[in-house]
């Protein structure tokens, strides 16, 4: 008892600071593709960006503690980020060599998680993960020194495996051999943390993936797939969970037999059309179609409208309720998985773009919309999605972005509306 509450007596709140260490990524290619051109690298929380060969390493240049002007830290044990999400680096310097004792205990003062090592005079680094929501202390004990300090974790995670993994003391972190042969490399600044976009290039193909590198330096595979349209758009592809999604809108104006989609101006002949049909929004295709794709109605994809057609690349399907309920859940469900899939920014979306992180790389765009009657609406504040799934005679589902808030409302619509069009490979 007198343990526990010698816990509860020195648990209090420290936002502290550290040394940086940097990482390297190293890309190669598979599927479509051996070799990769180059490689677009967007810091998606420091709104940083850079582009690579792809024979080049990418350098993390990590800053996730700050120093004052002294050059000194605030603390004997360092933490950053704290409070936590998924990690956190912890810092501390180690008086004397022995072997020290790391434990964290949870705000009953039980002990959840222990590690042991031996360490010689240095500062050294641990990383942190498998924290679920809540306070807790940390302490660094040996025989002549001993430090504390609280975490705090925001995650929503539970039930987690705790880790405590030793990264090294200053000036010697590990660094793979293979990284040290002759190749330029460029540097790129990074907090833990933080989401990198890698936007990758192999000929007409186009591959994105997301990454949070929070412990190593490591090798990025890039596995091209093609997802090339009857007119010869070729479209980015995103892997999210288990499924590989088109990364931007549908601009076909063909079903993948090449036969030909019918283009529809006019609002009166639209708003009495039971046929397929696709439109460019406000009929501008150098202004709207090239940046936001077609807006198709959903007779455009009913395989009884069009007679058996597909409108999606070969080897790809338009999404049913299932694909797009599974993307969510993924990516933490509808309540939040809207701000995780809309592009960053207000280059597009109009303020305040809430919660809008990209961290999917999903980067859904606001085409607005084609009303039944024939109207453009909404571009730059919605964003829409046909399901494949009808919904009662002349309505069908739709899957609905606003650019606030930040949830996905799934919706019944006309299906002489016109809305954009991502396809999910088979």
């Amino acid at each position: 008892m007198k343990k526990i509450a010698f816990l509860y007596i020195i648990f209090f709140l420290l936002y502290s600071h550290a040394k940086p260490q940097d990482y390297f990524i190293n890309f190669t290619a598979s599927g479509a593709s051996s070799n990769v051109d180059s490689v677009r690298v967007e810091n998606l929380m420091q709104d940083t960006l850079i582009t690579l060969k792809g024979t080049e390493i990418l350098r993390l240049k990590l800053i996730y503690f700050s120093e004052d002007d002294t050059g000194q830290t605030n603390s004997k044990i360092s933490i950053s980020p704290n409070p936590v999400t998924e990690g956190c680096m912890i810092r501390f310097f180690a008086k004397t060599s022995g072997t020290i004792l790391i434990n964290i205990y949870d705000s009953t003062g039980a002990r959840i998680a222990q590690t042991q090592n031996t360490l010689e005079v240095a500062e050294h680094y641990y990383y942190i993960k498998g924290l679920s929501y809540g306070k807790y202390l940390l302490e660094i004990n040996s025989q002549d020194y001993a430090y504390s300090d609280t975490l705090i974790s925001n995650s929503t995670n539970l039930y987690q495996s705790i880790s405590i993994l030793y990264r090294g003391k200053k000036s010697n972190f590990f660094i793979p051999q293979e990284y040290f042969y002759a190749r330029t490399e460029q540097v790129l600044p990074f907090r833990f943390n933080d989401a990198l976009k890698i936007t990758a290039y192999a000929g007409r193909h186009k591959k994105i993936v997301v990454l949070r590198p929070n412990e190593e330096s490591t090798t990025v595979n890039l596995f091209f797939q093609n997802c090339t349209d009857a007119n010869g758009n070729d479209y980015p592809v995103v892997k999210i969970g288990d499924q590989y999604w088109m990364a931007s809108n549908l601009m076909t104006t063909k079903y993948n037999d090449y036969t030909e989609i019918q283009l529809v101006s006019d609002s009166n002949t639209w708003s009495k059309l039971e046929s397929p049909a696709y439109c460019w929004y406000k009929n501008e295709f150098s202004e709207t179609g090239t940046v936001y794709g077609a807006l198709y109605n959903w007779y455009a994809i009913d395989t009884i409208s069009n007679n058996n057609k597909n409108i999606c690349p070969i080897g790809w399907h338009i999404p049913n309720s299932y694909d797009w309920k599974s993307l969510y859940d993924y990516l933490g469900g509808n309540n939040v998985a809207g701000g995780k899939i809309k592009d960053r920014g207000f280059d597009y979306w109009k303020i305040p773009n809430t919660a809008a992180t990209n961290e999917s790389g999903f980067t859904a765009l606001p085409a607005g919309n084609r009303f039944a009657g024939g109207a453009y609406g909404n571009l730059g504040q919605r964003a829409h999605f046909w399901s494949y799934n009808e919904y009662y005679a002349v309505y069908a589902w739709s899957n609905l972005l606003f650019f606030s808030p930040n949830d996905i409302l799934r919706n019944e619509h006309l299906k002489r509306y016109g809305f954009s069009i991502r396809c999910v490979k088979d």
